[in-house]
């Protein structure tokens, strides 16, 4: 099963300036740490969400290592 709004998202691209993959995966970990903090990353580092939305292969290296931190936390 498909996630239509995001499939939708991809499609149509994002509304505002988004970064390119090499952006991302330098800010990516700086990205994660603000969002585990309870910070507004999406505020904090604009242009990463809307990428995010739009490139599942960043997508998915954002999920994994949010979840790495996450469990990172949990743990302590």
């Amino acid at each position: 099963m498909t996630d239509t709004p995001r499939a939708l998202r991809r499609i149509l691209g994002p509304g505002e300036q988004e970064l390119s993959c090499e952006e991302c995966f330098e800010l990516l970990d700086s990205y994660v740490d603000l969002e585990a903090a309870g910070v507004d990353a999406g505020q904090a580092m604009p242009g990463m969400w809307p990428h995010l939305l739009g490139c599942p292969a960043c997508a998915d290296e954002h999920d994994a290592l949010l979840e790495l931190v996450r469990d990172d936390e949990r743990s302590r």
